[in-house]
């Protein structure tokens, strides 16, 4: 896509939605970056979500009435009670019945484990 361009190592302070602006912190200094499109993939923490919610403006009108201003959104965030961790099983020293594997290469490994459980994608990396 020659009109989309990647950039790695920028991390995303703000983003405000309503003037399709990004600010970025790159190599100890702040770089804002216009765009027309904007697609969060941010993670958790997202600030594209924040800069979405904060565009959603209201005002206090009579009697006591909450009046939306901007436009029309319903968003709601939750936490699901799961973790990711990551273990780095090296390669053997030693050549095993499978090459330089500990486990077979062409099997997803599962161990269930009560409520959670090991999954295992072996890589052959050299240690």
């Amino acid at each position: 896509m020659k009109n989309v361009k990647i950039e790695f190592e920028h991390k995303l302070l703000r983003c405000d939605v309503s003037k399709g602006q990004l600010t970025f912190f790159h190599e100890g200094k702040e770089k804002i970056v216009n765009a027309d499109i904007i697609v969060g993939a941010d993670g958790v923490y997202s600030q594209v979500r924040t800069g979405i919610m904060r565009m959603v403006k209201y005002v206090l009108s009579p009697p006591f009435l909450y009046r939306k201003l901007t436009c029309r959104m319903d968003f709601s965030q939750s936490y699901i009670d799961c973790m990711w961790c990551e273990l780095e099983i090296p390669a053997s020293d030693t050549p095993t019945e499978w090459g330089g594997y500990k486990l077979i290469p062409e099997r997803l490994h599962i161990w269930p484990r009560g409520n959670f459980m090991l999954i295992a994608l072996p890589n052959n990396v050299s240690p």
